[in-house]
């Protein structure tokens, strides 16, 4: 249950805003629901530093199901963030069952562009990037599967 502040409850009435209310007095003592739904926690700051140091240290995440689909009958989206140079790429899909081709279709196009291999793929240990076929591939092209903490700086 939420409510609005009592300044402004108060400030509502004396203007003559709202109809119906009886006098409102601001409040010494702060409700319960109150105190919980204002606690802040200590925010991460606008820009992180990046353990890279050299491009191609990509982070990746798959989003959705969404609700409602995309007029190409996409309901997924993947993205794929490099570390270093903070370049994005993202690719919608209608399933993330295709996660894996379209991670091998971005590795091939972003080694072409640039001339390296990709060295490190950061995820939050979502299944799409932990199945056997994933495993595979990362030992099969010497990339590094680093598992980071959801909802940080790091992973986002």
């Amino acid at each position: 249950m939420v409510h609005l502040n009592f300044k402004d409850l108060s400030l509502l009435e004396t203007r003559g805003m709202v109809t119906g209310f009886t006098h409102i007095a601001i409040q010494k003592k702060v409700c319960d629901n109150c105190l919980i739904s204002k606690q802040t926690k200590k925010t991460f700051s606008y820009y992180t530093r990046s353990n890279a140091n050299d491009i191609l240290h990509v982070y990746s995440d798959v989003y959705g199901p969404f609700g409602v689909s995309s007029l190409g009958g996409n309901r997924y989206f993947v993205l794929f963030v490099d570390d270093f140079s903070r370049k994005i790429w993202s690719y919608l899909l209608k399933e993330n069952g295709v996660v894996f081709t379209i991670f091998k279709e971005f590795k091939t196009l972003v080694e072409k562009q640039s001339g390296r291999s990709l060295k490190v793929l950061r995820t939050n240990g979502g299944g799409e990037y932990t199945s056997n076929e994933f495993e595979r591939f990362y030992n099969g092209h010497e990339v590094v599967h680093e598992v980071v903490a959801p909802y940080t700086p790091q992973h986002n």
